[in-house]
């Protein structure tokens, strides 16, 4: 199943287990799984929340009033709660329905959302938080192919780099090796045709000067 998780998905479950563990609970919960979620200030769904004029603190705040005040971690086995566990077959469910291959942090959220009953699903309730305005946030977000800080579009040499960074990444996640490898190449792609260049335009310069130097031998 977890194949079926991007790298940024794992990482907020993982954030999540950090905080049952933190919180000295034995189950990731749906409430810790929205903390994970919303622990990268940069994230699709921060700026998700943000968009609907959420107060990311008060619902930080509203998350961790449901758990125990001590903060000392336990060391036990953590497992998944069965509603975590629900919200992560929505999450695949909304992957599907938005065509992506893996299933996003997005996807989560819209997850966490759908779960009604489930803690998450209460704090967004009592945020005027919904699914329908959640959908709608999403969609006014930049696309991929936009620098996810700015908005701004991407250069054609930083596309063509993360197609190149795709493709080497097949089936898994981009990794940042990838990204590397990616910027070496197309470096030396484009040091390669610079330099077929310069040498076409040497050359016609070569044919110009011969041109010129006849052009005088012709008035003398």
């Amino acid at each position: 199943m977890w194949h079926t998780f991007a790298e940024p998905a794992r990482r907020a479950i993982f954030l999540a287990h950090e905080e049952a563990q933190l919180h000295q609970s034995t189950l990731v919960d749906t409430e810790h799984l929205l903390l994970g979620l919303i622990r990268d200030p940069n994230s699709r769904p921060n700026r998700m929340l943000l968009a609907m004029d959420c107060s990311l603190e008060e619902i930080r705040q509203a998350a961790e009033a449901l758990m125990p005040e001590s903060r000392a971690p336990i060391y036990q086995e953590i497992s998944m709660s069965p509603r975590t566990k629900r919200v992560f077959d929505l999450a695949v469910d909304e992957s599907r329905r938005a065509n992506s291959e893996q299933v996003q942090p997005e996807h989560l959220l819209l997850g966490l959302l759908r779960d009604a009953g489930g803690h998450a699903a209460d704090i967004f309730t009592e945020a005027g938080l919904f699914l329908d305005s959640a959908r709608y946030a999403l969609a006014g977000l930049p696309d991929e192919t936009e620098s996810p800080r700015s908005g701004h579009p991407m250069t054609e040499s930083a596309q063509r780099v993360l197609d190149a960074a795709a493709k080497a990444a097949g089936a898994d996640a981009i990794d940042l090796a990838h990204i590397a490898e990616a910027i070496a190449n197309t470096g030396r792609a484009e040091r390669e045709e610079i330099e077929a260049q310069l040498d076409a335009a040497a050359d016609s310069l070569d044919e110009a000067a011969k041109a010129l130097r006849s052009a005088k031998s012709a008035v003398s």
